[in-house]
């Protein structure tokens, strides 16, 4: 009969940095209440199904150690050995540590984090010495040397750490028919299996460890598996495999969307007054086909030409099999779900195009029509304080046709970035700076100003008459003022100053007469 060992893994309950979805490492996080519950849960499932140990082995990170601590307690196994062990720790994460998965998975993309944190040879980058959760800091390290502490870890750095441990004191108690339970954290127990299975290092990357579930591992005499397995039940393991798996996907860590929620309400308007940017500029294009030639035919058939234009826009569009999205819709990746489908659908979708021909030719000119006229705006704005308390179906159509508008794909995370933030609050304050005080400027004071202050002196008295001395054009009837100003003005430009000062000399216009010249 072939001698077997039986060895329970186990990944610690949720810590609260899982629960953040951060990149947690070495950062000593403790367990969250579902991580509490999970740790609790792992020891009576393996009560239920009758295991018992003689020896444990952790990390030295708390969420581990107390994992293991309610497991012991609901094993009632207090009293049996326990070793920590900071070769057990999770791997080192570098500069990642302290980072949410989501958003940096946003940011370098989710190919980039999955290699960050399941390739088998590529190390995050590395911790700066200076940081908060640099190990040469802390004080349960203190008695190592200070260059077996990574500053990162890829997962090779994880297994070549964790087997010498592994050989040296854990093999010793499963070969001397101790009944071992180890643990521990997703990459070093990931280290194990992979050294135990002999997994290649691409297929690594693909090996996800649920939280709180013990994993048995049946070793024959060699220590090599024979068989290995849960002893949760298989809906709940593979539950759990999939929050693992999702962990580094970029998402919304505020809402998760999904294609069966609304679009939020801001693409929603911007569709919409997209599309009637669209027919307008479609209008001004055809239109001008007949500037030069039939423009009667414009003018005459105005609104049957739009309605065929609108048609036409909608047969390559939400009429088409291919597309379920106006033009202003595509524009900002949102859609109608489920696409115009149903004839009801359709008919009301082509009759919101013949009550705006009905409502452009005839109710906007007739006043007896005015009080259906009220109505319908009435209506619209009704619709219109709906859809801002509830963000849903922004126009009469998506209300009576009951259709979603929802993103193209779910949204990713928006990650800001402030590289170029003080540029922009230059610019825009420059902006209102300038539409603020340009509207104030006078041109005839401008230039006045310029006259008087870049020139040095004030111009000297023009002599001629046959100039203008604000616009510096001919004058056929020349004007001067009935006060003290001595300079000549067009007609326009004199009328123009009355009653105000002369843009050259300053002084007081009270009127204006024209130029008597004398004789001889």
């Amino acid at each position: 009969m072939i001698k077997t060992h039986k060895i329970v893994l186990v990944r610690h309950g949720e810590s609260e940095w899982n629960q953040k979805n951060l990149f947690c490492g070495w950062y000593d996080a403790d367990l969250s209440e579902k991580g509490i519950e999970e740790a609790k849960q792992a020891g009576k499932w393996l009560k239920e199904k009758g295991y018992t140990f003689d020896v444990a082995y952790t990390s030295v990170l708390k969420r581990a150690v107390k994992t293991l601590y309610h497991i012991q307690e609901e094993l009632d196994l207090h009293w049996i050995p326990i070793y920590r062990h900071w070769r057990l720790n999770e791997r080192m994460y570098g500069a990642l540590q302290g980072k949410n998965k989501s958003e940096t998975a946003a940011k370098y993309g989710e190919d980039q984090v999955k290699i960050w944190r399941r390739a088998y040879d590529i190390p995050p980058p590395q911790l700066e010495d200076s940081s908060e959760h640099n190990p040469r800091n802390d004080s349960k390290y203190q008695h190592l040397d200070k260059r077996v502490l990574p500053l990162t870890e890829c997962l090779k750095d994880t297994v070549e750490r964790a087997l010498p441990y592994w050989h040296d004191s854990i093999v010793p108690s499963i070969r001397s028919g101790q009944n071992v339970l180890i643990c521990a954290h997703g990459n070093s127990l990931r280290a194990l299996i992979k050294y135990l299975d002999k997994v290649p290092d691409e297929e690594i990357v693909e090996l996800n460890l649920p939280t709180g579930i013990p994993l048995v591992y049946v070793l024959d005499e060699n220590l090599c598996p024979i068989n290995h397995y849960y002893v949760a039940p298989d809906d709940v393991v593979q539950k759990a495999i999939d929050q693992v798996a999702n962990q580094g996907k970029a998402k919304n860590l505020i809402i998760t969307m999904n294609e069966q929620m609304f679009a939020l309400r801001t693409p929603q308007i911007d569709a919409n007054q997209l599309d009637e940017d669209f027919h307008s500029y479609n209008w001004e294009i055809f239109s001008s086909l007949f500037r030069h030639s039939y423009s009667h035919l414009i003018h005459s058939f105005k609104h049957e030409f739009q309605l065929f234009l609108r048609l036409l826009t909608s047969y390559h569009t939400l009429l088409s099999s291919k597309s379920s999205a106006t033009i202003g819709q595509q524009l900002l990746q949102i859609k109608y779900s489920p696409s115009l489908q149903t004839r009801r659908q359709k008919v009301l979708y082509l009759s919101t195009f013949a009550f705006t021909y009905l409502y452009e030719k005839f109710l906007v000119d007739y006043r007896r029509l005015l009080p259906f006229q009220f109505i319908y705006k009435l209506f619209l704005f009704l619709n219109f304080l709906l859809f801002l308390r509830r963000g849903t179906y922004i126009n009469l159509f998506e209300r009576f046709a009951r259709l979603k508008t929802v993103h193209d794909h779910p949204p990713s995370l928006r990650v800001l970035d402030y590289t170029y933030m003080k540029r922009e609050l230059i610019w825009h304050t420059l902006n209102e700076t300038l539409g603020t005080i340009i509207p104030f400027i006078s041109s005839l004071k401008a230039r006045t100003f310029m006259r008087k202050h870049l020139s040095g002196t004030i111009m000297n008295r023009l002599e001629q008459t046959d100039i203008c001395s604000v616009c510096d054009q001919s004058i056929v009837m020349p004007h001067e003022s009935m006060g003290e100003c001595k300079h000549y003005f067009c007609y326009v430009c004199a009328y123009s100053l009355i009653q105000q000062s002369c843009p050259i000399c300053f002084k007081e216009i009270p009127n204006i007469k024209p130029k008597e010249f004398s004789s001889g």
